[in-house]
């Protein structure tokens, strides 16, 4: 079984092509990331990998070893050593079947209690920061 819509799906990679790709493949698949700062302890993680009910974690070689207990509770997609995308690839999406109401990613903040905190990110708020760009910037097409 793969990633399917509504599912929560970890992410531990680092900034670049493929990172990018995996939000727009959020966005068309309508499944929810968790993004996994690597400044966080391990301990940290694994309370993450747990209170955010993800049931995937996807990694890369250079973030595998350091997870530790969180990648052996969670369904793993290892992307490969080299570069799935470079930045001249075209990433095509179909037509977006999501609601406004769901859920686009959860960012865990440090919180007060020393312990991250999730803060629900949904795809209306997205759309609509989206659109106060497009406006500002004054795209037209």
């Amino acid at each position: 079984r793969g990633v399917k819509p509504k599912d929560r799906v970890a992410v531990c990679l680092p900034n670049g092509v493929e990172l990018a790709a995996l939000y727009f493949c959020a966005l068309d698949l309508n499944f929810t990331i968790i993004p996994l700062n690597m400044n966080l302890n391990r301990h940290e993680l694994t309370t993450i990998g747990r209170s955010s009910r993800s049931s995937f974690l996807i990694l890369s070689p250079l973030t595998e070893a350091y997870l530790g207990p969180l990648s052996e509770t969670l369904k793993i997609i290892r992307l490969p050593e080299k570069k799935l995308l470079d930045d001249s690839d075209d990433v095509a999406m179909s037509k977006w079947g999501g609601a406004m109401d769901d859920i686009f990613s959860v960012i865990y903040t440090s919180g007060t209690t020393q312990m991250p905190k999730g803060v629900a990110h949904r795809y209306e708020s997205l759309f609509q920061n989206a659109s106060s760009f497009i406006e500002a910037l004054g795209i037209t097409s």
